[in-house]
């Protein structure tokens, strides 16, 4: 039977027992027989404001609301992490981390699934950019990478689903590979092509720079151009008229231990001149070329990192992947 435990105060702000720590609860009947077919939680966190009363707020709504997420510090944002993963430990029997954090959770006798990604994007705020104008023209897409366009860190959800969600009437698949370099979609070449999209949106190259491993690796610019190329003859094979955009090598912080360069000089300098071939490339061949990376720069050295990025390069499902978007949109 479904047991539901009520422990008094709705809010209040002891944490040492975790009573800023609560949740909604929400139980589903069928109409029919009455019976119940599942329950969901909402997660809460108690916020008490200098001089104020407290009030139980909907974690969800504390990250995506801007007003609400304004009204947090650094410190407070970490106690509600440890709350999001307290009450999703508890009541799901599993701890979620807060980057994969969604409006409401849903328990069924199968376990529990997370509501989908809101996307934040209007149309209006992009329709002058040559990438909407390249999208709207188009009926299949394809998403090519790595794991950025993979979610594979953050719950599935990659950079380019909330600029996917702008376009309704587009056929829009993807084939992304985490730890992803040029080599893995050349392998993959014939996969790739065969989805048959009118366009792909291909970003790859940052593992290529950071690896350096030559067994996988496009180690030189030139290498790397090489294999982008050798990818596009695959694809051209199923359809001459396929039309790409290619992403810049998305940039990586300082806290990355991944990276198998001398130093982290020697990776962002690595990281640019491939950009640079990309970018020559692109406009010798007549493919737009998008690179993101000054704006995400100019964010990411101006706000909270543990805002929009679960590491030094993925990011969240929720302010990351709404950045990344809007980064490849206006960056062009």
């Amino acid at each position: 039977m479904l047991i539901v435990n009520g422990l008094g105060n709705f809010t209040n702000s002891y944490t040492e027992y975790d009573g800023d720590a609560s949740a909604l609860i929400e139980i589903y009947f069928d109409c029919e027989n009455k019976s119940i077919m599942g329950t969901s939680i909402i997660p809460l966190y108690a916020q008490c404001l200098l001089g104020k009363t407290h009030r139980a707020l909907p974690i969800y709504d504390l990250l995506t609301n801007p007003d609400l997420n304004a009204q947090i510090s650094t410190a407070e944002f970490k106690r509600i992490k440890q709350v999001h993963a307290t009450i999703t430990e508890v009541m799901l029997g599993q701890k979620l981390p807060i980057e994969a954090a969604t409006p409401r959770y849903y328990k069924t006798r199968e376990g529990f699934r997370q509501d989908p990604a809101p996307a934040y994007p209007k149309p209006e705020d992009f329709v002058d950019t040559k990438i909407y104008q390249w999208l709207s023209a188009k009926q299949s897409v394809c998403f090519v990478g790595d794991s950025i366009t993979a979610g594979s860190k953050n719950g599935g959800i990659g950079w380019y689903q909330p600029l996917a969600s702008l376009f309704d009437s587009i056929n829009i698949t993807e084939k992304a590979y985490d730890s992803g370099v040029v080599q893995t979609l050349l392998n993959r070449a014939e996969i790739i092509a065969n989805v048959g999209a009118e366009g792909y949106v291909i970003a790859i190259g940052t593992n290529d720079v950071c690896y350096r491993n030559p067994a996988i690796c496009a180690m030189t610019p030139e290498q790397y151009i090489e294999r982008i190329s050798e990818l596009i003859n695959h694809i051209h094979v199923q359809n001459r008229n396929t039309d790409f955009v290619f992403v810049a090598p998305w940039l990586a912080l300082t806290n990355d231990r991944v990276h198998r360069c001398k130093s982290l000089s020697e990776r962002d300098a690595l990281l640019l001149q491939y950009s640079d071939a990309l970018s020559a490339f692109c406009k010798s061949n007549g493919y737009l070329y998008v690179n993101p990376n000054p704006f995400l720069k100019a964010t990411l050295e101006r706000e909270s990192t543990e805002k929009y990025l679960l590491d030094h390069i993925h990011p969240n499902r929720v302010h990351g992947v709404n950045l990344y978007t809007k980064a490849v949109m206006i960056m062009e």
